[in-house]
């Protein structure tokens, strides 16, 4: 490797003038001239040595090739994607072929490596691209690790190949000197990596480093923010991404900033070039789910919508989709009060709806899973469509109930495979959609699919959660609804229910329009049709999202639920029968009640008999009317007078209790008037009616009825009827004291 010195640094020979002369002065030019090139070579062997060895690394194609430098940077002088020997990585295709080379190789590793003091490069054809088609290749790299201050050499001799242990993949690392030579190796496997090795990058304020990583979640670098606690906020995020090949490659990462809090991010204005960072600071702040408010649900909800409208990139839909996982797994009273305050739930499903749609695909398919939610967005052509596309979800063996122990799958029903057997859940389109919807698109259509591992997100105060996993899809920019054909939706309970105890199964679909925009589920258009093998199908006649409610025996009260449901009838009946009788006895007596002279007596019997009105008005009405919520309209007005009799019967209790403390207390009749009967009439029927309609009135803003039986939801039961009837019992107890009280004085 010595350097050959030109005749003309050598000193000055004068020729010789003869010919014998000339000959001996050549042969004493030569000599020194000898001499001379030994000693710049042995000084060039000894320099290079004492101050930089280069090192050769190897990995074999879909390997990734590591490189690191203990002490000072990395400096590569060489680097090649191909083949240039049959003996390194010699198991494969065309290893005889020794003449494969990739232009470009050095300059993709120097921008990857050079002046770093770790960095991974993927030995794949992605990376360099296929210089040689049909032939297993390998990438090598020649590097030095220089101190600052070194002079960059380069070594422009291609190295000489060495013999390697070979084992399935072989990577190897190879000193060289011009004195001796060691050659090291590690054996790794051929199967293809599911994460992605450890990284370290360097910018010009920080050194991050990232940890190995599976292939679809995040890795967050080990250095921390300052903080309190042990575990700080990291400084950079980072997604590792599996290829459409199956292999693992880093995003690029995105750099966080320490002092970042939800009500700064919600100042930020969201664009093209910062969606990308408030998406990872966002993902960062609610990762801590358990701590979030109801109003901090709300603004990550509106910062999703806007991350939408910016920038639909599959880099941010990663984030977002664990920043849609984390909300997932918040308090469920607390996502409540933010579904009432400002519907922070429903702007969540109806963002990832609209990403879904507008996603801008690097290759055709874009599937991203989470442990509570996967997204999946397909292009097809519209012969593709009409062949009945699906998406299903197959758990693991093992028991985990996480959308990520399990596998997705899209499928088309004219295929070999169709629908999976095994699916928890599915989806499938019916065939020759196009026609059915009149598409007429030359470039086809998008087909997305959304699976919720719950129903948090969808919350509906009238009814209990849904009994399966939520499964929705779209057709991008086609309104899909009324079709000839159905869409078949295959559901499993959550719940380890046996067939034998399901009684009835109710296939419902998120309605996003109802209750004001809140959303509500709804049974029209979806028909129950049967169960199979413990999977139950329901089908549609159109597109969005879908569960199903189960109602099982066991669950209420049981086996006891039927005794129960026939000692309440007997029950009512008999208070039926004792109210007409009383009412009988008034009539009945209505002459001899003429000579009570006393004010209090009549009183007294004219708010018994309308205590005795109401409350048979309540029972008739309970008995007749609780259970028609099949009927929209009926069970509104039956949940309307149950609301108004029960407050009049509570206020009739309370003329009652005034009554007798006017007689007990006040004594004198003077001190009741003569129109006593009609305010109090006007009181027991007037609030009640004004607060049933204040109730009833707005009920589009919010749900005013259950849907499992006629009577109130959640809100209107707490203000409208509770509230006022806890007010009327304290009234009542007050005045209760004040008459025990004074009886007792007076003894």
């Amino acid at each position: 490797q010595g350097t050959t010195h030109s005749p003309t640094e050598l000193p000055d020979l004068p020729r010789a003038r003869s010919d014998r002369h000339f000959y001996t002065r050549l042969s004493s030019e030569r000599t020194v001239r000898t001499m001379w090139t030994a000693l710049l070579t042995l000084w060039c062997v000894v320099g290079v040595h004492s101050q930089t060895t280069a090192e050769v690394a190897r990995a074999c194609e879909n390997r990734d090739l590591l490189i690191r430098c203990e002490v000072g940077r990395i400096h590569v002088t060489y680097a090649n994607y191909g083949r240039t020997s049959a003996t390194i990585c010699s198991e494969g295709p065309g290893t005889s072929n020794t003449e494969c080379v990739s232009e470009g190789s050095q300059l993709e590793v120097e921008r990857r490596c050079n002046g770093r003091r770790l960095c991974t490069i993927p030995a794949r054809n992605a990376i360099f691209g296929d210089p040689c088609g049909n032939t297993a290749k390998y990438l090598e790299v020649m590097y030095l690790c220089l101190r600052e201050g070194e002079v960059n050499i380069t070594v422009t001799r291609t190295p000489v190949p060495l013999p390697i242990t070979m084992k399935n993949t072989t990577a190897s690392t190879t000193n060289l000197a011009t004195t001796t030579t060691t050659t090291t190796t590690t054996t790794t496997t051929r199967e293809i990596q599911r994460y992605c090795t450890e990284d370290l990058l360097e910018t010009e304020t920080s050194v991050v480093t990232f940890p190995r990583t599976e292939t679809g979640t995040f890795a967050y670098s080990q250095e921390r923010c300052p903080s309190p606690s042990e575990n700080g906020k990291p400084r950079a995020t980072r997604f590792c991404r599996q290829t459409p090949g199956g292999d693992a490659v880093w995003d690029p990462p995105v750099f966080l900033t320490c002092d970042v809090g939800l009500g700064n991010l919600s100042q930020t204005t969201v664009t093209s070039q910062t969606a990308v960072t408030v998406a990872a600071e966002l993902q960062i702040i609610t990762a801590q789910s358990e701590t979030l408010t109801s109003d901090e649900v709300t603004t990550s909800s509106v910062l999703i919508q806007e991350i939408v409208g910016a920038s639909p990139t599959e880099q941010v839909g990663d984030s977002l989709l664990t920043t849609v996982d984390n909300l997932m797994s918040v308090n469920s009273t607390v996502l409540q009060l933010s579904q009432q305050e400002r519907k922070g739930p429903t702007r969540v499903a109806q963002a990832l709806e609209t990403f879904a749609d507008t996603v801008t695909l690097t290759a055709r398919k874009y599937t991203t899973v989470r442990p509570s939610v996967v997204l999946q967005a397909v292009d097809v052509t519209l012969e593709e469509l009409d062949k009945g596309q699906g998406f299903a979800f197959s758990p693991s063996a093992n028991d985990s109930n996480s959308l990520t122990a399990g596998s997705v799958s899209s499928f088309t029903t004219s295929g070999a495979a169709g629908s999976p057997q095994n699916a928890d859940i599915s989806i499938t389109l019916p065939a020759n959609l196009s026609s059915m919807l009149q598409i007429n698109s030359t470039t086809g259509v998008r087909v997305s699919y959304i699976l919720y591992n719950d129903s948090s997100l969808f919350i509906d105060g009238s009814q209990d959660p849904v009994g399966s996993r939520v499964i929705g899809s779209k057709l991008a920019g086609v309104p899909v609804k009324n079709l000839a054909q159905p869409v078949v939706v295959t559901l499993t309970p959550l719940e380890d229910l046996s067939p034998d105890d399901v009684k009835t199964v109710r296939c419902v679909f998120w309605d996003f329009e109802a209750e004001a925009g809140r959303g509500a589920w709804s049974s029209e258009g979806c028909e129950y049709k049967g169960e199979e093998n413990g999977r139950y199908t329901c089908e549609v006649n159109h597109l969005t999202n879908f569960a199903a409610f189960f109602d099982v025996h066991g669950t209420g009260f049981g086996e006891h639920e039927t005794p129960l449901q026939i000692i309440t009838i007997v029950g009512c009946a008999v208070s039926i029968a004792g109210l007409v009788l009383t009412l009988l006895s008034f009539i009945i007596t209505r002459k001899y009640n003429r000579r009570v002279t006393g004010v209090h007596a009549r009183i007294q019997r004219t708010v018994l008999i309308n205590l005795c009105v109401t409350l048979l008005a309540i029972l008739i009405i309970f008995l007749a009317g609780i259970n028609q919520t099949a009927s929209p309209i009926g069970c509104t007005i039956v949940t309307a007078l149950l609301h108004f009799f029960l407050l009049a019967a509570l206020i009739w209790m309370a003329m009652e209790a005034i009554n007798i403390y006017l007689a007990a207390v006040m004594v004198f009749e003077q001190y009741v008037t003569r129109n006593f009967i009609p305010k109090a009439a006007a009181v027991a029927y007037g609030f009640p009616f004004v607060i049933m309609v204040l109730t009833v009135g707005p009920s589009s803003l919010y749900e005013y009825r259950n849907n499992n039986y006629c009577w109130l939801a959640q809100m209107p039961l707490i203000y409208g009827f509770l509230l006022p009837a806890g007010v009327v019992l304290l009234f009542n107890m007050v005045l209760f004291c004040i008459i025990l009280y004074n009886l007792a004085k007076r003894e």
